[in-house]
This record gives C-alpha cells, sequence and structure tokens, in this order.
C-alpha cells in the first residue's frame, strides 16, 4: 500500500515541476511530450516485466503479472519511471554521458529498490547481480 502512495506523490511532485519548469510550452505541447515518456515507460515496463517473470527472475508479492492490480498499479508506476528517467536525462546531463547516468540512473535505482526494501512489492527468485545485468 505504501508504495501506491510514494508513486502517486513522485507523479505529483513531477506534474509540478514539469508545469514549474516549462511555462513558456503550451499543454498540447507538454501533454504530447511527456505523454510520449509517460507512454515509453509503461511499454517499456510491460517488457521488462514480461520477460523477467516468465524467466523466473522475480515475482511480483500483492499483483500478479497481468492481473487487474498489476495493470492499474505496476504499469503506470512504470509510466512514472520512464516519465522520470527521460526528465532528469534531459534536464540534468543530455550532453555529458556520465553525468547523465550519475544523475538519472543510480538515483532512480536507489529510489526504486529503495522503495522494494520498505513494501516487499516484487522478491527476486534469482541472485541479484544477475537481475541487474
Amino acid at each position: 500500500m505504501r508504495s501506491r502512495w510514494l508513486a502517486l506523490i513522485v507523479l505529483f511532485l513531477l506534474i509540478a515541476f514539469i508545469s514549474w519548469r516549462d511555462k513558456k510550452r503550451t499543454l498540447r505541447y507538454k501533454i504530447k511530450y511527456y505523454g510520449t515518456m509517460f507512454a515509453e515507460g509503461m511499454v517499456g515496463g510491460l517488457i521488462i516485466d514480461s520477460i523477467g517473470v516468465n524467466a523466473g527472475y522475480y515475482s511480483f508479492t500483492r499483483q500478479p503479472l497481468y492481473s487487474l492490480n498489476y495493470w492499474l498499479i505496476v504499469i503506470p508506476c512504470w509510466g512514472i519511471f520512464g516519465l522520470l528517467l527521460n526528465c532528469l536525462w534531459d534536464w540534468f546531463g543530455k550532453d555529458k554521458f556520465i553525468r547523465s547516468m550519475a544523475v538519472s540512473i543510480i538515483p532512480l535505482f536507489v529510489f526504486y529498490e529503495g522503495s522494494n526494501l520498505l513494501t516487499g512489492s516484487w522478491i527476486y527468485t534469482t541472485p541479484f547481480y544477475i537481475v541487474a545485468l
């Protein structure tokens, strides 16, 4: 339950920051630009989960793969992840690859894996280094 609230808080903060940062852009542009990032995250997350769960790397404890809870909770969280990853990359380090990696991937990895430690949303069935590769 905590992970749902955490994802909702992140989404609202991200939308507020996008609205504040891109004041000059039209609403239509924002929906198209950032909506595409959100959709990319959802599709990418579905592909990652389909491969990961079906290969036996991890499983979801509360929402089985392709269940209604999965579509309502996990897929939008993947959308938030995709949106946050693309925004961080664009805002802080699109010109420098190493800086981009440090600013976007490492904090997001710590954030999502840290929230999983608190909530137990998914369980790894193989050693973690295999999943990380």
